[in-house]
């Protein structure tokens, strides 16, 4: 079972939002050693939050995925969830 990094959160609070079927794939930008890295998050979008938000798993790279390969993996385990509830 995925790690809920954020039971409830303000999307106010990150960096990038983008929405999809009723749920949201956020990004908040963090430094490490001066060098400033992805990390992302999805959950279900509720109001103006984020409930459940958990990092995006099967990423090349947690940190420097290209954008593209972020949101196609993000479409895929949403409409995953979908289809099997």
């Amino acid at each position: 079972m995925a790690t809920i990094w954020y039971e409830r959160q303000s999307l106010n609070f990150f960096d990038e939002e983008i929405h999809y079927k009723g749920y949201v794939l956020v990004n908040e930008l963090y430094e490490d050693d001066d060098v400033r890295k992805n990390f992302y998050m999805w959950g279900r979008v509720d109001g103006g939050c984020i409930v459940d938000a958990v990092a995006l798993e099967g990423l090349s790279s947690k940190s420097y995925a290209p954008w593209k390969e972020v949101w196609e993996k993000f479409v895929e385990t949403v409409d995953q969830l979908l289809t099997s509830s």
